[in-house]
């Protein structure tokens, strides 16, 4: 699915892509309490496959995807009580017509046995983050997200697992948290 190569039986990515891909199988934390996996190094093919399903309308990379971050979060042994997504504002669904994060979120969840739960909305309009440079990040996610009041409950003391498409600063999880 990354290179475009038709493969004859399901499988997350072709031998080639393997060898081509930094696979990062241990998470890292960002700040004192989330714990961050990022399969796969934003670079090489790896970036040309994101970019090909967050903007060129390529949803069916999100199973290969899924299957990397699924494998990854499985062999780390992440309890997990429900697996979200980093929610699109309403203009920015409507323009893309969908949202990557929740393709990903359900993929993983699906192929972990995790319910999938929207929590929050992304409420507020903000320019893209891959627009501005690392310092204007964390201030234009402030305020942008917000919880679902009847989900509150629910979540209390869980063990969430936020999917999104690409981590750089860690200033999205962190707010969304």
């Amino acid at each position: 699915p990354y290179c475009r190569r038709v493969l004859e039986q399901p499988a997350a990515m072709c031998e080639s892509c393997k060898g081509q891909m930094k696979i990062c199988r241990f998470p890292v934390f960002i700040g004192e309490e989330l714990l961050c996996f990022s399969p796969l190094l934003y670079e090489g093919l790896a970036k040309k496959a994101v970019l090909r399903f967050k903007f060129k309308n390529h949803r069916e990379l999100s199973g290969a995807f899924g299957d990397v971050m699924a494998e990854v979060i499985a062999a780390n042994q992440a309890m997990l009580d429900c697996v979200t997504c980093v929610p699109l504002s309403k203009g920015r669904y409507r323009e893309r017509g969908y949202n990557q994060s929740e393709l990903l979120a359900r993929g993983v969840g699906q192929k972990l046995g995790i319910p999938y739960w929207e929590l929050m909305e992304k409420w507020k309009e903000t320019p893209a983050q891959h627009t501005l440079g690392r310092d204007m990040r964390e201030q234009n996610v402030v305020g942008a997200y917000r919880l679902w009041r009847e989900r509150e409950n629910q979540i209390k003391a869980k063990n969430i697992l936020l999917c999104d498409d690409i981590i750089t600063t860690g200033a999205t999880p962190r707010e969304c948290s």
